[in-house]
């Protein structure tokens, strides 16, 4: 599985956009996660979710009150797959994923007002460094984080081997843009 690991912190800098719909974007708690499961196509349980807020915190998007998306950061490190780790987060940063609009809300621009939300509020905490992975071949995400001014920082390639061993592997660290560690070849088992 190829993929990017990307830097979004240039989005702190750019505004809302203007003709966005009538949106509320707020921390979503332990309360919230039986409507963030109920959204279609998010087949996950509550259990799930709620473990989820041990590591991370999750904003949501309402338009007219109804939950339209949401998007997760965590702040101790970049995990790929969930079992991957790519590098320890320090103070000043954050680990950007599952950002997801509901199809029903999907060419409004919610996903810019959501994830310019998420970049203000993570700013109020102190943390300037944004970081994410993008699935190579996904083209609308790849556009999507481009216009909100991120650089792809590496091309990296995830290899399941066995359904007990991944391997990751860095194939290309794009010059002038990375602030990460050195680390190669990752191996789980």
């Amino acid at each position: 599985m190829p993929y990017t690991l990307v830097d979004e912190s240039p989005g702190l800098f750019l505004d809302v956009p203007a003709g966005a719909p009538n949106c509320a974007v707020r921390q979503l708690t332990a309360d919230d996660m039986p409507l963030l499961v109920k959204l279609p196509g998010r087949e996950r349980d509550v259990e799930q979710a709620l473990a989820r807020l041990n590591d991370a915190e999750c904003l949501g998007i309402f338009v007219d009150g109804a939950l339209a998306g949401y998007t997760w950061s965590r702040f101790d490190r970049i995990l790929h797959a969930r079992q991957i780790e790519l590098h320890a987060l320090g103070p000043d940063e954050a680990y950007l994923f599952d950002i997801y609009i509901d199809k029903a809300y999907r060419g409004l621009g919610i996903a810019r007002v959501l994830r310019q939300h998420l970049y203000r509020h993570l700013a109020a905490k102190g943390i300037r460094r944004f970081y994410s992975i993008s699935a190579y071949f996904n083209r609308s995400t790849r556009k999507f984080k481009a216009r909100l001014g991120a650089r792809e920082l590496e091309f990296r390639v995830l290899l399941k081997l066995r359904s007990m061993v991944s391997m990751d592997f860095r194939l290309k660290r794009y010059t002038g843009h990375c602030a990460l560690g050195t680390k190669r070849v990752y191996f789980v088992c």
